[in-house]
């Protein structure tokens, strides 16, 4: 009777404590979206962005997912070290966006109104977003930014770090 109890309960004491331990983990993990991340003052035709900076591989995979919303006047910035066709998708985002792509101080290439995706498509389905030229930095703002602002292709950018 004890060897029918201890090889019952050894098994179900294991299940139990992976349980405890996967739900502790989830619930202590932190979020790219929770952890503050280094701004830039991003100038494009005498308009201000207050950019954070996403620049790990983490960072930049997360980018702006997850959030809820993105402030007015805010945005994420992505550099890379060299001009390429870097692309985007829109995974866990909440809310649309202008994607301003730019390389050696000067707008190459804009996407305008990228849609939340819908929640009923596979990732590998997700459309993915790359500029038209080579670019080196991508800003991200709200959607509508690009419009209201009248930034254009060939608009200079400054960025004050």
């Amino acid at each position: 009777m004890r060897r029918i109890i201890f090889f019952i309960l050894i098994p179900v004491l294991g299940i139990l404590l992976t349980i405890y331990f996967l739900t502790v983990k989830d619930k202590n993990r932190v979020s790219m979206a929770d952890v503050p991340l280094p701004e830039v003052l991003v100038i494009i035709n005498n308009h201000k962005i207050i950019a954070e900076v996403a620049r790990s591989t983490l960072e930049k995979a997360d980018g702006l997912s997850g959030r809820a919303a993105l402030d007015e006047n805010r945005g994420m910035l992505f550099f890379y070290d060299q001009a390429d066709w870097y692309q985007f998708w829109m995974k866990e985002m909440r809310f649309p966006l202008d994607m301003i792509w730019i390389h050696n101080g000067t707008i190459v290439d804009i996407t305008e109104h990228v849609p939340v995706p819908d929640v009923n498509v596979s990732l590998s389905k997700f459309p993915r977003y790359s500029s038209a030229v080579p670019a080196s930095i991508i800003l991200e703002v709200n959607a509508g930014f690009v419009e209201k602002y009248g930034i254009e292709i060939g608009n200079n950018v400054e960025i004050v770090k």
